[in-house]
């Protein structure tokens, strides 16, 4: 199974943070599973840090690993975010979902607005 982490899922996993549910963290840990990170959530935790949203523990190059695949952001996820309904309208959100059903992976996320799209979706 392809899984993509939504920005706070990554956070969570990375601090073991208790809101990251038993049945998730061992989806993430399994190695049968490819997990992946979106440039998205690299580039939304760096704008939080700047704006001082978003305090880490570590800095973020360090907090991203190597062993985590970065999916890049290609001109087709922007296009399929086109597309979509404005249920809500954060970009980072909208273009992590776009990423998701492009690439026929499983978004894992806490967020209740993404099942208003048509994404294949694993709930914290």
């Amino acid at each position: 199974m392809k899984i993509l982490l939504d920005t706070h899922i990554f956070i969570w996993y990375m601090h073991a943070d208790s809101q990251l549910s038993v049945a998730n963290k061992a989806l993430i840990a399994n190695p049968a599973h490819e997990k992946f990170l979106s440039v998205a959530s690299v580039w939304e935790m760096a704008i939080k840090i700047n704006l001082g949203k978003l305090k880490l523990d570590r800095n973020l190059e360090d907090i991203v690993p190597d062993n985590l695949p970065l999916l890049p952001i290609l001109p087709k996820h922007i296009f399929a975010g086109l597309a979509f309904p404005l249920h809500h309208k954060d970009p980072f959100d909208r273009l992590i979902i776009a990423q998701a059903k492009s690439e026929n992976m499983f978004l894992m996320t806490d967020d209740d607005n993404f099942k208003l799209y048509d994404v294949q979706l694993i709930k914290n």
